[in-house]
């Protein structure tokens, strides 16, 4: 019997074997109007190893409004931007989304 040595890789997918994805993949986000509550969808995150955990990872959100999300039926998170802005103007903020394995996704919201 000869012995065999060498490196290996392997590479285990997740649990379900889908790979952490969002949707959509950023972009621009419908208008809201300062001082007024708004509950916008910014993604639907899925795949990977629940649970998840998102923060701002580059820009800024406009003043007034924060992240939340929300367990859909199918496992998948809903995630939205929450409030009532303080601020009118322009704003653009990167989104990463990390899931317990530590893979993650960053999307560009807005211009």
């Amino acid at each position: 019997m000869a012995n065999i040595t060498g490196n290996f890789t392997i590479v285990v997918n997740p649990s379900g074997g889908q790979p952490l994805a969002m949707n959509p993949q950023g972009g621009n986000l419908p208008a809201v109007t300062q001082g007024v509550q708004a509950s916008t969808p910014v993604c639907v995150v899925s795949g990977g190893v629940q649970p998840y955990s998102f923060q701002v990872s580059g820009g800024s959100m406009p003043p007034g409004l924060s992240l939340n999300a929300s367990t859909n039926p199918d496992g998948s998170e809903s995630i939205t931007l929450d409030g009532s802005p303080t601020q009118s103007g322009a704003f653009s903020f990167a989104l990463t989304v990390t899931d317990s394995a530590g893979a993650s996704s960053t999307v560009k919201v807005g211009g």
